[in-house]
């Protein structure tokens, strides 16, 4: 039992006394203490005060020195990383270098140490950085007399590369010093293993550069092929920092071609990047003096995105001035239309126009982004290219220094000819009945003589509405009908039997290189009935709808001499473009217009700088060293490597068998000329050599005065000549040994000559009276001969005679050609002619 009187309670043990003071509840068995408001700390005291006093206490009181303030007070605590030595780099003498000079210097040597450690990653820099080297330490003297800074490694916090530099400058002197050196093994091994290298956020910068689309999954596959891939290669587990690493990458690449624009899914974004740098408004400015306008600076012709429309037309000043050049040129004027369909998982349609220059080089004008390929969409293409045309040829004020200017000269080039300033000179005022003058509108209109398109009604309709008087001249795409539909395969559904659509394929392909627009017709109507006789009924019907007559104008005769009946050189494009602005997998991965329209831009610009340099480095070939040409289309046509080349591979007896229609004293003289070069290939041993070497070693006689060589008739007293073919008299002489006495062969060739002659001069009477021709018949008897005709004005020194070979259609110039005129060479007695043109 417990005491119960008060004076038998004893104190409270000093557990009860902790309790009490700790706020324990006496009211239950269990006590639970309070906790502290505030948490209690030990006095903080210094250690040299804490040393002191338990020194007092020790000596005083005669306790024992505790470890941990056995050290004497004089120690240094912690630890301190050794100092390695400065070394010189350069020193510069004020006196005898410029500060400015010295500068420069020392930034190239700071990037060649940054090279010196091999692959580099962006390293966003301080505002007092060197060539990427941060800023660490300044010292300035008390009287700002001299001056010291430290720069350290930009990827010191990545890798802990200790290589630094320290610049010491006086109003004497300007000292450089480093730190250590760089080597390649410098940046290899991160600190943090989990991350990207260096090397390997190097190698996916570079490649991103390159594609910006690529994905994340086809950089990292990608970085195995390059030539240094073992410190490159990455694990697909870090996947999500190379996505990362790539999105970085993208972003820093289309920063300059987004103009400060943010491009997030709103319309306005798209919006307002586009009135940054539209056309019109560009040119205001840089006729107020404002910003220069830029040669290949992106520049937007027209747009909207709203309402859910989706267009903008994109193009740069310097391929805008394509179809000033292909104006200027002085051939019909050919413009090539193309889409591309179905892109970013068929969100939108890519389309654009190219213009044609000789050897059927097609030049990107503009490209545009719609909703989908339509008649109102080539309608708009269209007016707002060549309402951009008419800004910068009318309305751009040039500058006063041009010559300083590649913009201005650009522009110059072009209004200076007179084609173009014939465009651009207003009309002028006309009286009518009453006598009053009156103004004409000035309305400027691109002279577009030759379109070009797939087989589709949307680009018909576009034509049938605002220029009607080409609707019979609109140029089909030979490819869309041979080469694009053998690949994918897509004719062959119109045929019963694939062993005939490959026979049909073959003949169709020869049959393109008609040069004679009646005979075009005559041989569309012969393939009709081929198929019918063929038994391929839907596949006749299906040609006879859809490519004869409007749509019948894709073989060689329609395209004209200068021009070209495909459109290979847009379709071309569309495979680099693909690439470059909706990346590997663009076309399925449904990127939104905002992603897609910086990297448009970016492949317009790397276009454009193409097109200069190849139009700069061709136009500088083509022009004397005196003029200042830059970039023009070449107007007279020159023999290439491979017109000289197939030259030397003709049939030796080609030019012998060529026959001369004209007046009976031409076709004596010519004969006569045959005869005699006949006699000295006999006598220089020339017989099976190329024709053109016989022509110089008739000239030599000629300029030796050895003996008299009759003259060769004019050219102007020549109605045409028919040449055969090498194909044609490789078939009769394989062996290349025909004589010139070879009746029977020479009989053969007379005969089917005759049959050409009667072909080409009228198709239709020829096809009547020989009723049982085939088709067959008709294109191998196409092939087997040429005509060429001679110009009213000779086209340079090397185009005397105009020839219906495909190469004088696409180029301007042919081996015939070229072979003729050799004949035509003046030569001066005791000089030695030069039978080699200048060849690119």
């Amino acid at each position: 039992a417990y005491a119960t009187d008060p004076e038998s309670v004893v104190d409270g043990t000093p557990e009860k006394q902790f309790d009490e003071e700790e706020g324990l509840s006496d009211g239950s068995e269990f006590h639970t203490p309070a906790q502290p408001s505030k948490r209690r700390r030990l006095p903080s005291v210094s250690p040299r005060k804490r040393c002191e006093t338990v020194d007092r206490l020790s000596d005083s009181d005669s306790l024992e020195r505790d470890s941990l303030f056995d050290s004497p007070p004089s120690r240094k605590r912690g630890f301190r990383r050794p100092r390695k030595p400065w070394s010189l780099v350069k020193e510069w003498a004020l006196e005898e270098y410029d500060r400015e000079v010295c500068f420069e210097e020392i930034k190239a040597i700071m990037e060649q140490s940054l090279d010196d450690a091999g692959p580099k990653i962006f390293a966003k820099p301080n505002p007092n950085s060197i060539a990427g080297w941060r800023q660490k330490q300044n010292y300035v003297s008390r009287k700002r007399q001299e001056r010291q800074d430290t720069y350290v490694c930009p990827f010191i916090d990545r890798c802990s590369c200790q290589v630094k530099f320290r610049i010491f400058a006086s109003e004497a002197i300007i000292k450089l010093e480093t730190q250590g050196e760089h080597t390649a093994e410098s940046h290899v091994h991160d600190k943090v293993t989990r991350l990207l290298s260096v090397p390997q956020t190097a190698a996916i910068q570079q490649m991103v550069s390159t594609n910006p689309m690529a994905n994340a999954t086809t950089v990292r596959r990608g970085l195995e092929l390059l030539p240094e891939s073992a410190p490159a290669k990455i694990s697909p587990s870090k996947l999500r920092l190379v996505q990362r690493a790539v999105a970085k990458a993208r972003s820093r690449t289309l920063e300059p071609f987004t103009h400060g624009e943010k491009l997030d899914g709103d319309e306005g974004s798209l919006v307002r990047l586009s009135e940054k740098i539209f056309l019109r408004t560009l040119v205001e400015e840089h006729n107020k003096g404002g910003k220069h306008l830029d040669l290949h600076q992106p520049v937007c012709l027209g747009f909207q995105y709203s309402d859910g429309v989706i267009y903008g037309n994109y193009t740069t000043p310097m391929l805008l001035l394509h179809p000033c050049r292909g104006v200027n040129a002085g051939w019909p004027w050919q413009a090539g239309f193309d889409a591309t369909f179905g892109l970013s998982n068929k969100q939108f349609d890519l389309m654009g126009i190219t213009t044609n220059s000789l050897r059927k080089r097609a030049n990107p004008v503009c490209l545009c982004i719609v909703n989908k390929e339509s008649a109102v969409a080539y309608e708009n293409m269209y007016s707002s290219m060549e309402g951009g045309v008419f800004e910068l040829v009318h309305n751009l004020k040039l500058c006063k220094k041009t010559e300083k200017c590649e913009m201005c000269n650009a522009v110059v080039e072009q209004i200076v000819q007179e084609p173009m300033r014939t465009l651009l000179t207003p009309p002028k005022p006309k009286k009518n009945k009453q006598g009053k003058v009156v103004e004409k509108p000035f309305v400027f209109e691109l002279p577009l003589q030759k379109p070009m398109c797939d087989n589709t009604t949307k680009f018909s309709k576009w034509i049938a509405k605002k220029k009607p008087h080409l609707l019979d001249k609109v140029l089909i795409c030979a490819a869309h009908l041979t080469g694009i539909a053998w690949q994918k395969r897509s004719h062959t559904k119109y045929f019963d039997n694939q062993k005939t659509y490959r026979t049909f394929y073959k003949l169709l392909v020869r049959a393109l290189r008609c040069s004679s627009k009646a005979l075009a017709l005559v041989i569309q109507r012969a393939i009709v009935m081929w198929l019918r006789n063929h038994g391929e009924v839907r596949a006749a019907e299906w040609f006879e709808k859809y490519w004869t007559g409007l749509r019948g104008n894709y073989m060689l005769a329609h395209s004209e001499i200068g021009g070209t009946n495909n459109n290979n050189g847009t379709e071309g494009n569309w495979g680099g473009l693909k690439k470059a602005v909706l990346g590997t997998a663009g076309s399925t991965a449904g990127l939104p217009v905002r992603a897609v329209v910086p990297s448009l831009l970016r492949f317009l610009t790397d276009k454009s700088k193409e097109q200069a340099s190849y139009w700069r480095s061709d136009t500088k070939r083509r022009c004397d060293s005196t003029d200042s040409c830059m970039f023009n289309f070449p107007a007279i046509p020159l023999p290439i490597k491979e017109d000289w080349d197939h030259m030397q591979s003709l049939h030796p007896r080609v030019l012998m068998l060529s026959k001369v229609y004209g007046s009976i004293e031409t076709q004596r003289r010519w004969e006569a000329v045959m005869h005699e070069l006949s006699v000295a290939a006999d006598e220089d041993r020339l017989t099976n050599a190329p024709p053109h070497l016989p022509i110089k070693s008739l000239h030599v006689r000629k300029a030796e005065r050895k003996q008299s060589v009759p003259d060769l008739p004019p050219r102007t007293a020549i109605s045409y000549i028919i040449m055969p073919s090498t194909k044609y008299l490789d078939s009769l002489d394989p062996e290349r040994k025909m004589m010139a006495n070879d009746e029977q062969h020479s009989e053969e060739v007379l005969v089917n000559m005759a049959k050409f002659d009667s072909m080409m001069e009228n198709p239709a009477i020829y096809e009547a009276h020989n009723p049982d021709l085939t088709l067959e018949e008709i294109v191998e008897l196409h092939e087997s001969f040429y005509l060429l005709e001679p110009l009213e004005e000779r086209w340079g020194r090397w185009v005397l005679f105009k020839c219906t070979c495909e190469d004088f259609f696409g180029g301007g110039c042919c081996a015939h050609s070229s072979l003729l005129s050799l004949l035509y060479v003046t030569v001066t007695p005791n000089s030695t002619p030069n039978f080699t043109p200048n060849l690119p």
